[in-house]
């Protein structure tokens, strides 16, 4: 639910946690940090900020996305009207 409320997204929501949760298992076993020495209310907030950080990584590849998107459906219109090409040519090359 808390991976949940950054994405609105169910699906995305259990990748991410998932995801998390699974390097955390692999980074413990591997003894890269030391879990041993966390409280419990520690290590769940390390959970949930490593939750955050995922999340808003995937919001900001979003945002990326949809600027290119965005950028090439524009694109794509001008072609489509070769009237605005002709005219945008006209004028950057004179």
């Amino acid at each position: 639910m808390y991976a949940f409320s950054f994405l609105n997204n169910l699906t995305e929501a259990e990748d991410i946690t998932a995801s998390v949760i699974e390097k955390l298992i692999l980074v413990k076993d591997e003894n890269e940090l030391g879990f041993n020495g966390l409280s419990e209310s520690e290590l769940i907030g390390f959970i949930k900020v490593t939750i955050r950080n995922a999340c808003i990584d995937l919001l900001r590849k979003r945002k990326v996305r949809r600027s290119e998107i965005t950028m090439i459906g524009a694109t794509i219109q001008i072609w489509k009207r070769p009237e605005v090409y002709d005219k945008f040519q006209l004028e950057a090359f004179d």
